[in-house]
């Protein structure tokens, strides 16, 4: 498994808090390589990207179909847990606001992901 079961979802774009260490095994990288060399690693960044590649093509509308990707680097804090252990969408909003709006902007940056349309998955 290479993400955790929890991510944030919003108008067509997730933010994914991925399982480092499984990621870590992937790219082959050393116990002390640090989050940020994990999840900028190519293999690992061509995984993310197929499976974001293929969730696009089986998307059968806007509303669900997911065209964007962040690989978030913090994990999540308890705060934006809730007692049941979900996402509360009001703290994630504004304590990752920064990451949102990167998250949206036209072009993909070093943390973030586009869906290719018609990439062989």
């Amino acid at each position: 498994m290479f993400c955790l079961p929890v991510i944030f979802v919003m108008k067509s774009a997730s933010s994914f808090f991925p399982e480092i260490e499984a990621c870590r095994r992937l790219a082959r990288l050393p116990d002390g390589a640090s989050t940020r060399e994990v999840l900028s690693h190519k293999t690992v960044r061509d995984e993310f990207q197929k499976r974001l590649n293929q969730v696009a093509a089986e998307g059968t509308s806007s509303s669900n179909t997911v065209t964007r990707m962040m690989l978030v680097e913090e994990p999540l804090a308890d705060v934006e847990l809730t007692d049941k252990s979900t996402l509360s969408f009001n703290v994630v909003l504004e304590r990752r606001a920064k990451d949102i709006e990167e998250l949206y902007e036209d072009s993909a940056s070093s943390r973030t992901l586009h869906a290719i349309r018609g990439a062989r998955t």
